[in-house]
C-alpha cells in the first residue's frame, strides 16, 4: 500500500497488518456487530451551524483538510469535538 497522506502512525499499523501481527478473536461476529451498531448511530443527531471565516483562513483549512485527506467540514467537526471533549485546548 503506498499512500503518502499517512503518518507515522498510520504506516505502523499498516505494516503491522502485512507482517501479519493481527490476529482474528474468538468473538468477532459479536464485536463486529456492536462496533457497527456505534458506527450506525455517529451521524445522528447532526446540527447544521453557519460561521463566518477570513477568507485566508478558509484557503488554509482548505488546504490543511486536503493534506490531511478528509474535507474541510469535517476537519472543523472533529476540532470542535476534540476541544469540547477536552482532547485538545484553545490558546487564545
Amino acid at each position: 500500500m503506498k499512500n503518502p497522506k499517512l503518518n507515522d502512525y498510520e504506516k505502523e499499523i499498516i505494516d503491522s497488518l502485512e507482517s501479519n501481527e493481527w490476529k482474528t478473536i474468538d468473538n468477532f461476529e459479536q464485536e463486529k456487530e456492536k462496533i457497527e451498531e456505534y458506527a450506525s448511530h455517529t451521524f445522528d443527531n447532526l446540527l447544521n451551524i453557519n460561521i463566518q471565516l477570513n477568507e485566508l483562513d478558509m484557503i488554509k483549512l482548505k488546504k490543511k483538510s486536503k493534506d490531511v485527506g478528509i474535507h474541510y467540514q469535517s476537519l472543523i467537526s472533529a476540532l470542535v469535538h476534540n476541544f469540547v471533549t477536552e482532547k485538545i485546548s484553545l490558546n487564545i
